[in-house]
């Protein structure tokens, strides 16, 4: 088969490729990172043996954008809008993301929250074709040849999911690989990763939600969720299998439930290349906020009392995040941690409740909290003027920097 020289280039100011195609006729127009569709020109159409294959009009990018997003604006729902993109995306990269970028703030709600909460929810029903890389324990033994010969292999990034705690929707069992999905196509939209960059990883250990497995379309390995050792070995072959084939990779652990995330990700942190975004992400945020509120406030973070209203994965992510930061400017482990509260449904929590091992670090012993004479008086408001907290962060909403000299109002 004739080899052909085709440079690609990845948008406006993306990266431009020389590669080596030994494809042609359909198989290119079926190769989606490299399709251009009728945008093809008649020289590159002669060059890759498409002649014939398409219609004669050339059509430019930009106007492959325009009637796209005209089909788009006929969508009556985001879901409805969400699928064609996904399809367009699994025919033509650069003309999804294109379209995107054509109107980021708009596309951003639909290839990712709230609609991917959605699309997660209805994946066995919305399928339309193959993304991505799923493990189920009928492969699992198999994932240093299954990641092999996966078709990119120059990969940058990995999203990986157990399905577990998708959004705040729980278990979505094989459902959960759209947030991997619409994860990446943010890190190309927001970073400039080339998609042949990027990897999606569903690892199907199974589902505990009923109404998936009694559910006669459901796609996903149907038994129920593997927990123990059994989910442990489980998540061990695909580490070494991931370590092995992309050894300078980064694996961004998603949507894991609260403490199995925060084991994963200690487990193999010296392992793999890896973070817990809903962890480390949020974390990361939280704390770019605090220190710019420092800047200009001009207040040092040493003197502050934080508050972390929801001790979740993500809220103690954003305890670890702030203690972290305190550390480094020459705070003890143990002071830094006092000056951080953390309260979720029950109030502040403290060390004589039954609570999950993630959240022990930043439990208070209750002795030390004068004000807190009864269970009635665990309240945010309390702790906020008793505590005199400072700072604010209440998880998936918003930050709050309070003045020091004026908390003695609140």
């Amino acid at each position: 088969m004739e080899i052909n020289h085709y440079e690609f280039k990845f948008g406006e100011y993306g990266e431009t490729l020389g590669v080596q195609i030994n494809l042609r006729g359909f198989d290119v127009l079926r190769y989606s990172n490299i399709s251009k569709g009728t945008a093809f020109t008649i020289e590159e159409r002669r060059k890759l043996k498409l002649s014939g294959f398409l219609p004669p009009r050339v059509k430019t990018l930009e106007e492959q954008v325009r009637s796209s997003l005209k089909i788009v604006d006929e969508k009556k729902t985001d879901i409805e809008k969400f699928i064609y993109i996904r399809s367009l995306y699994d025919r033509n990269v650069v003309l999804a993301h294109a379209v995107i970028a054509s109107d980021v703030p708009k596309f951003l709600p639909i290839i990712y929250t709230p609609t991917v909460g959605l699309a997660c929810q209805l994946y066995s029903s919305i399928f339309r074709g193959a993304n991505g890389i799923h493990f189920y324990p009928g492969n699992i033994d198999y994932a240093d040849y299954i990641l092999r010969n996966y078709t990119d292999q120059d990969i940058g990034i990995a999203v990986v999911t157990d399905n577990q705690g998708i959004l705040g929707i729980g278990d979505q069992g094989a459902g959960g690989i759209p947030i991997c999905l619409g994860k990446l196509m943010l890190y190309t939209q927001g970073a400039g990763i080339a998609p042949w960059h990027c990897l999606p990883v569903s690892l199907d250990v199974g589902t505990d939600n009923e109404e998936l497995l009694n559910d006669p379309n459901y796609l996903g390995w149907r038994h129920k969720r593997l927990k123990g050792e059994e989910y442990d070995q489980f998540i061990d072959k695909f580490v070494k299998a991931f370590k092995k084939n992309f050894p300078r990779a980064l694996c961004q652990w998603e949507d894991f439930s609260k403490q199995t995330a925060f084991t994963i990700r200690d487990r193999y942190l010296k392992e793999v290349i890896s973070f817990n975004d809903d962890i480390q992400g949020t974390g990361s945020i939280a704390l770019a906020g605090v220190l710019a509120a420092m800047k200009v406030k001009k207040e040092k973070m040493i003197d502050q009392i934080y508050l972390v209203h929801g001790a979740g994965a993500g809220g103690i992510g954003i305890a670890e995040q702030i203690q972290t930061e305190l550390i480094e400017l020459g705070m003890s482990d143990t002071d830094a941690a006092a000056r951080i509260f953390t309260l979720d449904s029950k109030g502040v929590v403290t060390t004589d409740r039954d609570i999950e091992p993630y959240k022990v670090k930043f439990a208070k012993d209750p002795k030390t909290l004068a004000w807190m004479k009864s269970p009635e008086d665990n309240t945010l408001l309390n702790v906020i003027k008793n505590e005199k907290v400072t700072v604010k962060a209440i998880t998936g909403l918003l930050l709050q920097v309070v003045p020091i000299n004026k908390q003695e109002n609140m």
